[in-house]
């Protein structure tokens, strides 16, 4: 391993501890040293060797945009809910006051309104997404340890688990070995269809 290649596998580790420790810290910040961090790792890769090593940063990149977006998924629906249940709650208030009628059609207006008020304070919904989120921020800081001793370990990192999802959206599909018998793909070592070993 080059100098240029620890110091990119140096910057994938301090990147996948950033994302670890971004769930306790501002959102801007980590942000801004991850993206800086992709950049420097694009800078300094040269040549293919290089850009396979850009894999760990893109995977921690996006492991951390994975949760962000979950948030805002979560934000928009929850403030959707919340205009519904608002509109839902001024039309009641305007049924009450122009209210002419019997009495048990008031309180049955009024136990609807009462219970909505309820509905709301209680926010059932924003407690589900706040549990999964929490899920979802330790399953993260779970696949960042395991990347992180991965490339510790010197592993390559393409078969760990964020490996195996960011490789073929940093270097591409593969493309197809055919086999120089027969013309078939061939999708292991050996041609399924005449046996020939897959060329080097």
């Amino acid at each position: 391993m080059t100098k240029n290649q620890r110091t990119i596998n140096l910057l994938a580790i301090v990147a996948y501890l950033v994302v670890a420790t971004v769930f306790f810290s501002s959102v801007s910040l980590p942000f801004i040293a991850l993206t800086a961090l992709l950049i420097f790792t694009v800078i300094l890769a040269k040549n293919e060797e290089d850009n396979r090593l850009l894999i760990p940063v893109v995977g921690a990149f996006s492991l951390y945009f994975v949760v962000l977006a979950l948030d805002v998924c979560f934000a928009i629906i929850n403030s959707i809910i919340d205009k519904i249940q608002d509109w839902r709650l001024s039309g009641l208030e305007d049924k009450i006051k122009d209210f002419e009628g019997s009495n048990s059609k008031l309180e049955s207006l009024v136990d609807k309104y009462e219970g909505l008020v309820e509905r709301m304070e209680a926010n059932v919904f924003q407690e589900i997404c706040d549990v999964i989120l929490f899920f979802v921020i330790l399953a993260v800081i779970a696949l960042c340890v395991l990347s992180v001793i991965s490339l510790l370990s010197g592993k390559d990192f393409r078969k760990s688990l964020v490996g195996k999802v960011i490789t073929p959206v940093v270097m591409g599909k593969a493309p197809a070995i055919v086999c120089p018998t027969c013309g078939k793909v061939i999708k292991g070592e050996f041609c399924a269809n005449c046996g020939t070993k897959k060329p080097e």
